[in-house]
């Protein structure tokens, strides 16, 4: 997920680079806000994936095997989305 994240970071500042002519800090709002989001839905993924086995009223005992299957769930979708988005910058 790492690498969709700086391909989009990277692709963005080579796209938009001449936006900081009239707005010098656009590139680096950038960078700051995508990578807010992303630990912002890193926590949501975590806390979701922990909740969610117990919600279906799974054991404890199975909550850490069902919550990593979750993530691993999650986080493929969540690449693909990214890898959309990569695809959206000219």
């Amino acid at each position: 997920m790492a690498a969709a994240e700086k391909n989009i970071i990277s692709k963005a500042r080579a796209s938009y680079a001449s936006y900081t002519a009239d707005d010098p800090a656009y590139l680096d709002d950038l960078e700051k806000d995508f990578a807010a989001s992303a630990n912002a839905w890193r926590t949501y993924r975590d806390t979701y994936c922990q909740a969610e086995p117990l919600v279906q009223g799974m054991s404890r005992n199975e909550q850490d095997a069902l919550s990593t299957a979750c993530k691993m769930s999650i986080t493929r979708s969540r690449i693909a989305q990214l890898e959309q988005l990569a695809k959206s910058i000219p």
